[in-house]
């Protein structure tokens, strides 16, 4: 009877995981935009944002930022797409079809030939899709410049820090890099912004330097779970769509958040 109780307890638990996973996968691939769409709402977001708060909030500066950050960021996307085309150029040369079809026919199970041919398909879906890299890439390259050409980052990180006590810094490093990432999704980019700030206020309070460098570096990777830049070329070589991956990467982003944020906060 007991251990009937117990079977039924871990099938309830588990399938309530299941739900809050499907839910929140059936909520990102119902309501959230396709991400171009997000990315302009997201610079339209910024720029408001740069109007109201930042400290050189003036039109033509925001569009010089913009224009600035898209170009500053198109080499990489073309990186990206070269990277992806030339792997598809490559799979389909005839001398690669030729060896493929002959290692396929040494195949002796259905599923190794599966996995044989999943990623030359893979590739080709990925080349199909390197126009919507090339649109992505630059707006949101544009928002970066807003975010650092107006001074908002800066505005951002200052506001944390002013609110800040020894033992809250961590945290409140966390928290502003959190949301500067959101908004500039670049490794490394949020500590240019943060660093000048964060770095002399944890001196003059005598609060953990490596703890309050460390809330910014943590803070990158757990935005990127809410951050689809990051993945626009994963799912260009899945051949999904990115809403049916934030879908779980949401519930990452929830732990890690509260993990993180408890760690830099209670651990000395």
């Amino acid at each position: 009877m007991d251990v009937r109780h117990s079977d039924s307890a871990d099938t309830d638990h588990s399938g309530g995981r299941r739900g809050v996973v499907a839910g929140l996968v059936y909520v990102f691939e119902q309501v959230m935009w396709d991400p171009f769409v997000l990315s302009i709402g997201l610079t339209l977001v910024v720029s408001l944002l740069a109007v109201a708060f930042a400290p050189h909030h003036s039109l033509p500066t925001i569009l010089t930022s913009w224009y600035d950050g898209t170009f500053k960021i198109l080499g990489f996307a073309l990186q990206m797409i070269l990277i992806l085309a030339t792997g598809y150029a490559i799979a389909d040369a005839p001398v690669v079809q030729r060896g493929l079809r002959a290692m396929a026919a040494g195949v002796p199970t259905p599923a190794r030939a599966a996995l044989l041919v999943f990623p030359i398909v893979a590739i080709g879906k990925a080349a199909r899709q390197t126009g919507s890299m090339l649109v992505q890439y630059p707006v949101y390259g544009g928002i970066m410049g807003i975010m650092t050409g107006t001074g908002l980052a800066s505005v951002i990180a200052k506001t944390f820090v002013a609110i800040a006590t020894a033992t809250t810094l961590p945290v409140w490093s966390f928290l502003s890099s959190l949301i500067i990432t959101l908004l500039i999704p670049s490794a490394g980019g949020p500590w240019a912004v943060q660093g000048p700030f964060v770095l002399p206020a944890a001196l003059s309070l005598h609060a953990s330097v490596a703890r309050t460098a460390m809330g910014v570096a943590m803070a990158e990777n757990v935005s990127n779970m809410l951050q689809p830049f990051w993945a626009v070329p994963v799912v260009a070589i899945a051949g999904i769509r990115i809403q049916r991956v934030m879908g779980y990467t949401a519930i990452t982003f929830v732990v890690s958040l509260l993990i993180y944020a408890a760690a830099l906060w209670l651990i000395p």
